[in-house]
């Protein structure tokens, strides 16, 4: 007899090096997770004893809290993000472009109370920068992190919590790293423009 594996929305979250560059502690892994910076690999108990997971494979928490590795090829068979089904995650449609040389190209993202057109093209830099015709992502998250500092303030810190306050600080990490990117590129003199 055949059988086909319940449909079952579980938290998932993938490898990076960041897990090993990021300061210590280390606020991008998951708390309860042993790892290894000389071999860049963590350590997971699951309910068949520590098993080890390589930068790329997902850790999986399960139903009912139990965690395990899996590697990427096996996740992308079996698993799909799922959104909308948080509470506070609306639905939204996003459609990015790409140029006739695959090179990003604007887009936009739509949704109730959003409406985001992305930056179209490259600006160019020095005596040839253009004007931006549209969003940057570091601007979306840094608006993003307002309101959030917003609702810690707000109401004399009546809202102030400690999930609002890892948000905060995982947005300025992401900020951060899109500097470093911006900043990388800049002193190789290929901000503004498609070179890599």
């Amino acid at each position: 007899m055949k059988y086909r594996k319940k449909p079952v929305v579980i938290e998932a979250v993938r490898i990076t090096h960041a897990w090993f560059d990021a300061p210590h502690p280390n606020p991008l892994h998951p708390v309860g997770l042993m790892m290894n910076p000389l071999t860049r690999t963590v350590e997971v108990k699951t309910l068949e004893g520590v098993m080890t997971a390589e930068i790329g494979d997902w850790i999986i928490t399960g139903i009912k809290g139990e965690r395990y590795p899996c590697k990427p090829d096996i996740f992308a068979a079996t698993y799909e993000p799922v959104y909308g089904e948080d509470h506070m995650l609306g639905q939204f449609e996003a459609k990015n472009h790409l140029d006739d040389k695959e090179f990003s190209d604007g887009g936009y993202v739509k949704g109730m109370g959003l409406q985001i057109n992305w930056q179209d093209g490259p600006l160019g830099h020095d005596n040839t920068r253009l004007a931006p015709n549209g969003a940057f992502v570091e601007t979306v998250i840094a608006a993003a992190k307002q309101r959030i500092e917003f609702y810690q303030e707000a109401h004399n810190g009546k809202f102030k919590c400690r999930e609002n306050a890892i948000a905060i600080t995982k947005l300025t990490e992401a900020l951060f790293w899109l500097n470093k990117r911006t900043q990388d590129r800049e002193n190789r003199n290929v901000e503004g423009t498609t070179a890599t």
